[in-house]
């Protein structure tokens, strides 16, 4: 089983469908779900920041001991890492904090371009079984696409009769905010692009 899935992605997808429930609007619960993130998050990002501040204030030190050791560039990489040793600086710090927060937004992303697998908890053939039903009832759903999962849960409301017998925890999930509905999938063509406020904001 994927690390991921386990500690990161379903647990993320259950606190986003706690959200949605108490809120009943899928975009106000992903703006507090990032919130939540973000704050969980904060820590790393002000060590790095910290790391980073620290490699600043002693860039005009390195700069001194590169103009001492001149083209002796063993003598200078130990004058340096002594600095760092001196000064409490990590040479990998900076990119170490900053890594984390990656290995947690990544795997975000995958669960929450699958709202079927992540939110509610479903398995690849329930998934395949919801998708049926919605297009044998005449919902067109690209499943060659990476947001089907998306495109399927925004039109699940309709069909839940048929679609609890699958899962009987389905819930119909709203996707409209502000005018703009979330589980559409935006159109990058240009030449095609209806500068509407709703599909502006899809797009951005």
């Amino acid at each position: 089983m994927n690390p991921f899935k386990i500690l990161i992605m379903r647990p993320m997808g259950w606190l986003l469908l706690q959200l949605y429930q108490i809120f009943n609007s899928y975009g106000v619960a992903l703006i507090i779900f990032s919130i939540l993130i973000k704050l969980v998050l904060l820590p790393l990002s002000m060590k790095a920041k910290k790391s980073s501040m620290k490699m600043s204030r002693l860039s005009p030190r390195m700069k001194a001991l590169e103009k001492k050791y001149g083209s002796d560039k063993q003598r200078y990489q130990q004058a340096v890492m002594d600095l760092y040793h001196d000064e409490g600086v990590s040479t990998t710090g900076g990119c170490l904090w900053g890594m984390l927060p990656m290995l947690i937004l990544l795997p975000l992303f995958y669960m929450i371009r699958s709202p079927l697998t992540y939110m509610f908890g479903l398995g690849a053939e329930q998934v395949t079984q919801i998708v049926t039903v919605l297009q044998n009832s005449g919902i067109a759903i690209d499943t060659t696409g990476y947001y089907y999962q998306i495109s399927a849960a925004s039109q699940m409301g309709a069909f839940m009769d048929q679609l609890t017998g699958i899962a009987p925890n389905l819930i119909g999930l709203n996707f409209n905010f502000l005018g703009v509905n979330l589980g559409a999938i935006p159109d990058f063509k240009i030449w095609s692009f209806a500068f509407t406020w709703a599909n502006i904001g899809l797009f951005l």
